[in-house]
């Protein structure tokens, strides 16, 4: 079965053919699997939160963030911009698997805290 390649867009062939055709559509089913085989455990022990069980319907919440957001930092002076986006790409990455680990960072300048 071919890939569907609807709202994907390999912007200036930033990723080689090989990586696009044969790669990214592995990567996704994968990623599919687990987010079912997640809703699949919670569902079993209970659970009741949808938006938790399906990882796709909080994103599609999400959409709508994205264009208060999106406004937002249109609309914000310089200095707000990057806390704006920032807030909203925290969400996004959490509804996306990537979890927040704070911690410190040592740059040639000196030790910061990572957020």
């Amino acid at each position: 079965m071919e890939f569907n390649f609807t709202g994907l867009v390999n912007q200036n062939e930033f990723y080689p053919d090989h990586y696009w055709h044969a790669i990214l559509p592995e990567s996704i089913k994968d990623f599919e699997k687990r987010w079912k085989a997640e809703e699949f455990e919670v569902s079993r022990h209970g659970g009741s939160e949808e938006a938790e069980a399906r990882p796709w319907i909080a994103l599609k919440a999400l959409s709508e963030a994205y264009l208060i957001t999106r406004e937002d930092v249109r609309s914000a002076p310089a200095s707000e911009r990057a806390a704006i986006q920032h807030t909203w790409t925290r969400r996004l990455l959490y509804l996306l698997g990537y979890k927040r680990e704070p911690g410190q960072v040592e740059l040639e300048t000196g030790v910061v805290d990572s957020d």
